[in-house]
């Protein structure tokens, strides 16, 4: 839903075709309403066409890191030298988003390769924006029952087709005190099956204009919004309190559904917009999670390729002992021959994550990966929090990994010292 977004608001400036190693690559350079508004997309077919994969990234910037050795203004500087332009710099790491004066096909990876030829510049790396989209598939209404929870045939399926929630919750429900990041669209801050269990900030006074925690975010109560970079995380989506709901919805409230963790502590981290998000806030998402020290981030999002930067990140937070749920992806594929990002960074503490169907088989959407996928949970048609109070069923990898992340926050608030 999200790629359809950003295409139907696209305009074609320019378009080629071109051989590759593995074929042959169409790209298109597009004019959206995406954040940045110039976008290109690249599709790879193998020599028979058969379609392999397709990318989307920002098509006149890249991201930079610099050496170590290179300050802010001789940053600036070599910008300025070689006609570039910098946006800004990213929130939490030294790396900047470097952008040419036009846009044309293929001139982000010119900026790659101007940036690997300057000698001072060797140690460091330029890579494309690439951009990220929900791992949702079109809802199915019908299906209002909680059967990945508790499946005793009521949607059709077969009984027991579940992952036990009732037999986990007699030994616990969760605990506050188990932090997890939804980074995603946002989450409704409102919504009254989530409000009790939204994580609260206890070095920050709300709405006093001041970082009063001294980590480098104004007045982030409740997490962040990356897209907006502002301290309003609010979902403008429903897949991000889609996703929060079947992690960590309130449990005996009389209201509505209820999460894998009933008790623990929601942190709400947007960086995809209704067209999605850049791997530069994506890397900003993650590091602020680590910087808040949450315990394990839930991640229903992919679709952008290989990114160092991004894995460094990841990197970081298994450094930290911080899990990494992400989604296998909704293209029928196999990860071990066709990666998908970020599920399929080879990091401890990323557990990739495929869809399952009330019949205990793999949903026809899911990805798949005897090497790369660690784990299939419920993702057709799961009920769960929309924005607004309400309720809606959803598919897709994106619902099966939320299920995955409440189960690791019960494992956490029974075993705190549980290493990823």
């Amino acid at each position: 839903p999200q790629r359809k977004a950003l295409l139907d608001s696209a305009e074609l400036l320019e378009e080629k075709i071109s051989r590759h190693p593995t074929g042959y690559k169409k790209s298109s350079l597009l004019k959206t309403d995406f954040k940045h508004a110039y976008v290109q997309r690249d599709i790879y077919v193998n020599e028979r066409g058969e379609f392999l994969r397709e990318e989307y990234y920002v098509a006149d910037h890249t991201l930079m890191r610099f050496s170590e050795d290179w300050s802010e203004e001789e940053v600036f500087d070599w910008a300025s030298q070689e006609g570039y332009e910098v946006r800004h710099k990213l929130r939490t790491a030294p790396i900047y988003l470097v952008a040419l004066p036009s846009p044309e096909l293929d001139c982000t990876a010119l900026l790659v390769e101007r940036f690997q030829q300057s000698h001072d510049s060797a140690n460091g790396i330029a890579e494309k924006d690439f951009i990220y989209t929900t791992q949702t598939v079109p809802n199915d209404p019908s299906y209002q029952e909680l059967w990945g929870m508790n499946n005793t045939g009521q949607t059709g399926g077969v009984e027991d087709a579940d992952i036990d929630a009732l037999e986990a919750w007699d030994i616990t429900t969760g605990a506050s005190d188990v932090l997890v990041a939804v980074i995603d669209t946002g989450v409704d801050l409102t919504h009254p099956d989530l409000v009790a269990n939204l994580w609260s900030n206890p070095g920050e006074v709300p709405d006093n204009g001041i970082d009063d925690d001294n980590n480098g975010f104004v007045d982030d109560v409740h997490g962040w919004d990356f897209q907006n970079d502002d301290s309003d995380p609010t979902d403008d989506h429903d897949h991000g309190t889609h996703c929060a709901g079947t992690i960590a919805a309130s449990g005996n409230n009389e209201e509505g559904v209820v999460g894998v963790a009933w008790n623990a502590s929601i942190v709400a981290i947007k960086f995809l917009g209704t067209s999605g998000g850049t791997t530069a806030d994506a890397i900003d998402s993650v590091n602020y999670a680590t910087i808040v020290g949450v315990d394990l981030s839930s991640n229903s999002w992919g679709g952008g390729g290989y990114s160092s930067l991004l894995e460094e990140a990841i990197q970081a937070a298994a450094d930290d002992n911080i899990a990494f749920i992400a989604a296998a992806g909704n293209d029928s594929t196999n990860n071990d021959s066709v990666p998908q990002y970020p599920a399929n960074y080879e990091i401890d503490n990323v557990i990739s994550v495929a869809s399952t169907t009330d019949e205990d088989t793999l949903s026809s959407f899911s990805n798949y990966g005897l090497l790369s996928v660690d784990i299939g949970a419920p993702g057709s048609a799961i009920y769960s929090t929309v924005r607004n109070g309400g309720y809606e069923s959803f598919s897709g990898t994106s619902m099966a990994t939320p299920h995955v992340s409440g189960v690791v926050c019960l494992m956490k608030s029974l075993a705190p010292n549980l290493t990823v």
